[in-house]
Formats: C-alpha cells, structure tokens, sequence
C-alpha cells in the first residue's frame, strides 16, 4: 500500500493473482471440472462484465492441450 507501483513488478503480480484466486475460493471452482460451464463459472467471478467468456473458453482449451 506504500508504493502501489510495486504491483506492476514480479513477484508483486503473481502474489496479487494469487490472493484474489484465493479470497473469491477460484480453486474449489476449477476443481468442478473443464467444461466450458466450468471455465465460465470462473470468468463469472474474474470479468463478469465482459463479453470475452469465449474466448477464455477457447484459451482454456489450448492450455489444456499443452499441458496435460
């Protein structure tokens, strides 16, 4: 909170993603499973208000491949 430039420096970005995966309980979410509902369940609480569920869906996917 002293200097809030630090959030746009590693390792201040992943600490800050991971809290708010954290407090809004994102990894009982995504433990539901990988379908699309399940990716959008999760887009619900990140970016509600955005109309990009589909391509998150789709990005999703492609991550999906690469590492299983």
């Amino acid at each position: 909170m002293n200097d809030p430039d630090k959030m746009t420096e590693f390792p201040y970005t992943l600490r800050s993603a991971v809290c708010f995966w954290s407090l809004h309980k994102l990894p009982q979410l995504a433990d539901k499973g990988e379908a699309a509902q399940d990716v959008d369940r999760i887009t619900k609480v990140i970016n509600a208000k955005t109309n990009s569920y589909a391509d998150r869906r789709k990005n999703f996917a492609t991550a999906l491949k690469i590492f299983t």
